[in-house]
């Protein structure tokens, strides 16, 4: 049975970074078999690490600032595969970003297939090939000009102390939907956890965060109609916020500098000792409910032989803004004024794709509007202006009478018909059409 053109087309790609990565100078790293470290880490060493610093950053020179970005900091958390694997590609991705001004925090996740361009290589690479072609730098580099924002740090995480440390903090409460059960003698790898809700220990925790066997993978579009995402990606997210609660209980506060200083001998990080013996002072201030979580939008697809993660890029661009820069959009009604027959619903589905919470679509009193106009209530110009600027032609801003919850989009005759998504194209689940915006957090 010969291989298929899929495989064949993946491992050529692999052996060439296998190369790329021997020439390299030999540098220290640590090995991860599995996710769970990744978010350990995210939980008890990035939110107090935020904390730490000054409200002000000075982001890498060169570095992309979009606005939001200028008073957050912004660090990628990588963990690698298993000794088993010896291509050292990143088996978890996030970015965590953090306003010490606010206490607002925004994760990321990042599917390890996702397909970008890696700087200084040609074409299209999964994600997760950027940290083996240069290590944590490059992947850094990567992923910043991926997702259009800096890259101040970088931790990449081992499996070394996972379950200990998941156990020193008096386990983990998940809520588990259907029976997780895989077993892989070559990993040593053995998970066995009932539906329900359970308090996991850290070998059971480890088994929750790795496991992929429900045909879902790392991550898959459950849902076209409602953006409901599934998959191992949606696992990271839900231990996040459940870590972060056990991790915060006043019991486990007063362990935390014997924990942190146990955790940073089995991490590689840009971050020196000093600033890391500053946690333990600040993690009092923390508040998990202030964190967002999601993932990058797009879809499943493969190209030239190859399976990736296809994202959505006018989609990406409203996530990062969500997610790791905390911009609030605005609510809209879509009234449709022209009389194009389901414009105001095109429109609308399009406004939640780029990030606006659509509360109201319906028809004008009249049609034949000849321009389309935004009708601001008092104190919402910066807002109809952040509407007006995603529209394809330039709506006329209008004064609202009285205080409204909301903007008031009104189609006119000027309005193009085919900038609107078409529903056909959703119901086919061709758009994800609410994915990164639902299921996974606040």
């Amino acid at each position: 049975m010969s291989a298929g053109p899929d495989l064949i087309a993946e491992l050529r790609q692999q052996l060439e970074e296998r190369r790329e990565a021997r020439a390299r100078r030999r540098r220290r790293r640590f090995l991860l078999a599995g996710t769970g470290v990744a978010l350990l880490g995210l939980v008890l060493f990035l939110y107090v690490f935020f904390l730490a610093l000054p409200p002000s950053t000075a982001h890498r020179p060169g570095a992309p600032v979009p606005q939001g970005a200028e008073d957050r900091l912004f660090v990628l958390i990588m963990g690698i595969d298993s000794p088993v694997n010896v291509s050292e590609r990143t088996d978890t991705m996030l970015v965590a970003s953090f306003n010490p001004r606010t206490g607002e925090a925004g994760v990321l996740s990042l599917p390890r297939d996702t397909r970008v361009q890696v700087p200084g290589h040609t074409g299209y690479r999964k994600l997760n090939a950027a940290y083996s072609l240069g290590g944590p730098e490059l992947a850094a580099e990567t992923v910043s000009r991926f997702l259009g924002i800096p890259i101040d740090h970088y931790v990449v995480l081992n499996f070394e102390s996972f379950a200990g440390i998941v156990d020193a903090v008096g386990g983990v409460e998940v809520t588990v939907r259907r029976p997780m059960r895989y077993e892989d003698r070559a990993q040593g790898l053995f998970i066995n956890i009932p539906a329900g809700t359970h308090r996991l220990n850290g070998e059971e925790a480890l088994g929750f965060v790795r496991y992929r066997a429900d045909n879902l993978g790392d991550v898959a579009l459950v849902n076209p109609a409602t953006g409901e995402y599934g998959g191992r990606v949606q696992r990271q997210l839900e231990f996040v916020h459940a870590l972060a609660k056990a991790a915060l209980r006043p019991e486990v506060l007063v362990k935390l500098p014997r924990l942190l200083v146990e955790y940073y001998r089995t991490v590689e990080t840009d971050l020196s000792v000093h600033q890391i013996t500053r946690l333990a002072r600040a993690l009092t201030r923390v508040s998990p409910e202030q964190v967002r979580t999601g993932l990058v939008p797009g879809t499943a697809g493969t190209e030239h032989g190859v399976a990736y993660w296809i994202p959505d890029p006018i989609w990406l661009r409203s996530t990062v803004a969500e997610i790791l820069l905390g911009v609030e959009r605005p609510a809209v009604q879509v009234v449709n004024g022209k009389g194009s027959a389901g414009l105001a619903g095109r429109v609308a589905l399009e406004l939640k794709r780029r990030g606006f919470p659509v509360v109201q679509v319906g028809n004008a009193a009249r049609f034949g509007i000849p321009q389309t106009q935004i009708e601001v209530p008092p104190g919402w110009g910066d807002e109809a202006e952040a509407l007006a600027q995603e529209l394809p032609i330039r709506p006329q801003l209008v004064p609202m009478r009285g205080e409204g919850g909301s903007l008031r989009l009104v189609l006119g005759n000027d309005f193009p018909e085919d900038w609107a998504i078409d529903p056909a194209d959703l119901d086919r689940g061709l758009i994800p059409w609410e994915m990164g915006r639902g299921g996974v957090g606040s």
